[in-house]
């Protein structure tokens, strides 16, 4: 356990000293794929970006605004994926960052509802009559606020909305 929390520490001061410099964090990502640095440097890639956008609002990023925060709704981040092999509209709640927290209500995962949430999503998840897939192997990452919905940050992969437009990300 001790050496865990070490590689852990190791890997988050290793993120830190790049700060904000978001090419230096995906490089970093995509060449230490597998390790416990890459899930810090992901983290702080969201971090930078969300903050960027609750400071200077959403401007021309893609949205989805029928996903409104719910008021009272906890404030947190986890990946969402669908659990297919037991049924396609079962949503499955994931700790997979190092801040990550899980939400049980009523003796279940529920995701984080609250405005500033961020959400990833891994595979095919269907969500509030929309539909996004990531690309294989990555998220898509958003940011739930009030009035402008659901946020792109990051990733690639489609939304498919509500009325059947499909949006390419990035």
């Amino acid at each position: 356990m001790a050496a865990v929390k070490a590689d852990q520490a190791a890997a988050e001061a290793e993120v830190n000293r790049l700060g904000s410099d978001i090419a230096a964090l995906e490089g970093m990502a995509r060449a230490r794929a597998g390790e416990p640095v890459e899930a810090y440097a992901k983290e702080r890639i969201e971090e930078i970006l969300a903050e960027e956008i609750l400071r200077t609002g959403p401007g021309n990023r893609f949205r989805i605004p029928e996903m409104q925060p719910r008021a009272g709704g906890r404030v947190g981040s986890v990946t969402l994926t669908s659990e297919a092999a037991t049924s396609p509209d079962l949503l499955g709640v994931h700790a997979e960052y190092p801040n990550d927290v899980l939400i049980m209500e009523e003796n279940r995962l529920v995701p984080p509802s609250g405005s500033g949430s961020r959400l990833r999503f891994r595979g095919r998840v269907k969500l509030n009559g929309s539909t996004v897939e990531s690309a294989q192997n990555e998220n898509l990452s958003f940011i739930l606020l009030e009035e402008a919905g659901l946020v792109y940050l990051t990733g690639r992969g489609t939304v498919t909305l509500g009325d059947g437009r499909v949006v390419h990300l990035p």
